[in-house]
């Protein structure tokens, strides 16, 4: 058996993907299964996927098969492919936007450290403290 055959065996569409979240939710929450150790799959089929996705000669095949296709909107199977074209900009070739990139950087490094209001001495500012925020979180990290 190949081995993408087995993933195969996962859903294939919107309402199939919706059963089967549905049944696995139920499973996880009825204790059918330790939650850490789904957690532990889970983790490894999102990392397995993201290497997969992020290879370089995958991502090439799977443009060139794109480019097969001369609608920039087109249906394949089950799913509608919908081309884009990325643009991003990089400015740190422009002395201004790094001036003010390096004083909003230095005026969060400011806020972050306050803890009670304060003026400003040369504007008379009375500059607020940064609304701290914070959420539980973990890390995985495979060790084998």
């Amino acid at each position: 058996m190949s081995t993408l055959a087995e993933l195969k065996r996962l859903p294939e569409t919107k309402a199939e993907r919706k059963t089967f979240v549905d049944g696995a939710v139920n499973e996880i929450l009825s204790g059918i299964h330790n939650p850490l150790a789904i957690e532990i799959l889970l983790k490894n089929l999102e990392e397995t996927i993201k290497e997969i996705r992020s290879n370089e000669m995958v991502k090439d095949l799977i443009n060139s098969e794109l480019r097969k296709f001369p609608e920039n909107v087109f249906e394949y199977g089950n799913v509608k492919f919908t081309k884009k074209n990325q643009v991003r900009y990089d400015y740190t070739n422009d002395s201004t936007w790094c001036l003010l990139n390096n004083k909003l950087k230095a005026r969060e490094a400011l806020l972050k450290n306050v803890t009670t209001p304060i003026a400003d001495a040369e504007t008379g500012e009375i500059i607020e403290p940064a609304v701290k925020k914070s959420t539980e979180s973990y890390s995985i990290t495979f060790i084998k």
